[in-house]
């Protein structure tokens, strides 16, 4: 017996170190992520914060950020070191937002039902500091079971990262026999039971996505250049839809209005055009979407860039770093929302990392849109868990606002998403395809979220921050 017990014993340790493995399946199959954290929640009282959160959660970062080391060594061409030093740092970085809550939580005793409050609030953090890193949030891992993440159209994506985290935590209490497992599960519960926004009426509009599946080593090739053009020109030029849609940086060269062969190709066409274009204005450049009906022109510019790929930040410490050869060059940032006038089809463009973002699509929606139109390249990561992480954010941005959804990418992945988060049509990834869709748009109100719901994540920083100062104010009384 007490040979069985001591084997029982080196098992179960043994599996502490794979705990992470069940957030990689989570990535693949979303229902795992409800029992998820169990491995971690079994060895929280066990193991010390660092070793604990490091074999839970750092394989799985690394995981999700294999994409950026691809994109660092394959197309950006740094070497293989600096690339690896660079996904590293950005792993290290994420992992901290992880361990610090554990850590917290740990020395001041706090609970594991507090802990995912803690948990949520550090997600957040994470979103705003240091030009925001909003990727890989928990909620992504339940991006697609619509019923669960409806909540998320009342208090946005944060609070399904929390009903995720309670879920787990009460089936791990559940698993203990402690009672109090009915506290998380009843909060989860009754938000699988909330209304979702009716719609106040609709109207049909056929779309078309183009994908040209354009491999990433080529898309910049001044050899390759005219072809690329090409080959969305000729996927579109024979199309009957009412609005057509193409990637981010989908026109090959800097957009102008004079000899503009994208514009003479839509002088006679019925429907309207909506490309990703490089811009230059004067002596600034801009990651554009542009909007072309017949002679109308609409522009609108890239707000939040992406750091140290779009922009380098620190301009005055990375000259000095980082060879003239390797700099990216500056993107200028746009500073407004621009709503464009199709018709009855009031489009509100984001461009690749802003659909991380749900303040501009919540703006939108606020301004008219009631579609949101989401441009990007993620050919950049192609292969890599990085690659299909980056579109799950758009069923979240649909979800929040109750609001229809194109995304178009140049290699995938590119779909339409309803209001309520399902993907209704979508194109297999890496290869060139047209979707043409027949949509009834279906236009709601304003939801709980557009209202004020977006305000959760600071009311419970706010929480967290009473708690843990209440908590070491009575820690330190207790010693007196």
């Amino acid at each position: 017996m007490l040979d069985t017990g001591l084997k029982s014993a080196k098992l179960s340790g043994s599996f502490f170190y794979f705990s992470s493995i069940f957030f990689i399946l989570s990535f693949y199959c979303s229902y795992v992520s409800f029992f998820a954290f169990l491995g971690f929640l079994f060895f929280y009282d066990k193991k010390p914060a660092l070793k604990l959160t490091f074999f839970s959660f750092f394989p799985f970062v690394a995981f999700l950020y294999s994409g950026v080391f691809k994109s660092l060594f394959i197309y950006y061409g740094l070497n293989f070191f600096i690339s690896l030093a660079l996904f590293f740092i950005l792993v290290c970085y994420h992992f901290f937002y992880i361990f610090l809550p554990v850590y917290i939580n740990k020395k001041l005793k706090l609970g594991i039902i507090f802990l995912p409050f803690l948990f949520v609030a550090f997600e957040y953090l994470k979103s705003k500091l240091f030009y925001g890193l909003p990727l890989g949030n928990f909620n992504l891992l339940a991006w697609n079971i619509p019923l669960f993440i409806k909540s998320a159209s009342y208090f946005g994506p944060y609070f399904v990262s929390l009903e995720l985290i309670l879920a787990n935590v009460a089936l791990y209490m559940l698993l203990k026999k402690d009672i109090k497992f009915i506290l998380p599960l009843a909060f989860v519960a009754l938000f699988l039971f909330i209304p979702i926004n009716k719609p106040k009426y609709s109207f049909t509009k056929t779309i078309s996505i183009v994908q040209g599946g354009i491999p990433q080593n080529e898309k910049w090739e001044s050899k390759f250049l005219n072809r690329n053009l090409n080959i969305y020109i000729n996927a579109t030029k024979s199309l009957k839809s009412d609005t057509v849609f193409w990637p981010e940086s989908a026109y090959p060269y800097i957009f102008e209005i004079s000899n503009n062969p994208l514009i003479g190709f839509m002088k006679n066409k019925k429907f309207s055009l909506i490309s990703g274009v490089v811009r230059k204005k004067k002596t600034k450049y801009f990651n554009s979407v542009v909007f072309i009906k017949g002679k109308k022109l609409q522009f609108y510019n890239k707000q939040i860039l992406v750091p140290f790929a779009e922009f380098l930040p620190l301009r005055s410490i990375t000259d000095k770093i980082i060879p003239k050869e390797m700099d990216p060059g500056d993107f200028s940032r746009g500073k407004r929302n621009v709503v464009f006038n199709d018709g009855k089809l009031k489009v509100g463009p984001m461009i690749c990392y802003e659909e991380a973002f749900g303040s501009i699509s919540r703006r939108y929606k606020n301004e008219g849109a009631n579609l949101l139109a989401i441009l990007t390249n993620d050919a950049w990561f192609s292969k890599t868990p990085t690659f299909y992480l980056l579109g799950r954010n758009a069923v979240f941005r649909a979800v929040e606002n109750s609001i229809w959804v194109v995304r178009v990418a140049n290699n995938g992945i590119s779909e339409i998403i309803s209001p309520n988060g399902s993907v209704i049509a979508k194109l297999k990834p890496y290869k060139k395809g047209v979707l043409t869709k027949k949509v009834k748009i279906t236009v709601s109100g304003k939801t709980p979220f557009d209202r004020g719901g977006y305000l959760f994540p600071i009311v419970l920083i706010a929480f967290v921050s009473l708690s843990i100062f209440y908590r070491k104010y009575t820690i330190r009384k207790s010693k007196v």
